[in-house]
C-alpha cells in the first residue's frame, strides 16, 4: 500500500455506521495484507464535509471506488423528509475532502463507476499499452427513488 501522497491501493468498505444518532456514511481503509484498519481510518461524512447539513443527516454509502490519482470517490444517500439525496464526494488519499455534491432530495444513488477513459483517432486508432489498465473517470449513477 502506498500512503505517501501518490494514491492508495488497498481495500476500501463504504457503510452507514450507527453511533447512537442514526446512520452516517462512513469509509474504511483495510490493509491489503491482512484487512486490518489503517491508521487514522474510518472517516465519516462529519469529518470531510464541509456543510453541517450533510453532517447532521443520516446517510449510508452505496459504492466506493479509486482513480487513477488515488482518489477515493464514495457515493451514498442521505435521508432528508423520508426521501433519499444522493451524495458523491472525492477524497484525496488521507481522506480529506477534495469534493463534494448532492443530488436533489427524491434522487438516490444507486452505484459508481471508474473506467479510463479513451477515444481512437486515426493517428492513433489503438490505445497505447498504458491506457488500456487503471481507472480515470467515475460516473455515478444517480437515480429516482422509487415512490412508496
Amino acid at each position: 500500500m502506498e500512503e505517501d501522497g501518490g494514491g492508495v491501493d488497498g481495500p476500501f468498505v463504504a457503510a452507514g455506521r450507527d453511533t447512537g444518532a442514526g446512520p452516517m456514511l462512513t469509509v474504511w481503509m483495510l490493509d491489503p495484507n491482512d484487512c486490518g484498519l489503517l491508521t487514522g481510518w474510518p472517516k465519516t461524512v462529519e469529518n470531510w464535509s464541509t456543510h453541517d447539513d450533510y453532517k447532521k443527516a443520516v446517510s449510508i454509502g452505496v459504492a466506493v471506488d479509486v482513480d487513477e490519482a488515488g482518489n477515493i470517490i464514495v457515493a451514498g444517500n442521505f435521508w432528508v423528509g423520508n426521501k433519499p439525496q444522493g451524495y458523491v464526494v472525492l477524497l484525496n488519499w488521507a481522506g480529506s475532502r477534495l469534493w463534494e455534491k448532492a443530488g436533489q432530495p427524491g434522487a438516490a444513488m444507486a452505484g459508481l463507476a471508474c473506467a479510463r477513459s479513451w477515444r481512437p483517432t486515426r493517428a492513433h486508432p489503438a490505445a497505447p499499452p498504458d491506457r488500456r489498465r487503471s481507472p480515470r473517470g467515475c460516473r455515478a449513477a444517480w437515480t429516482t427513488a422509487p415512490r412508496p
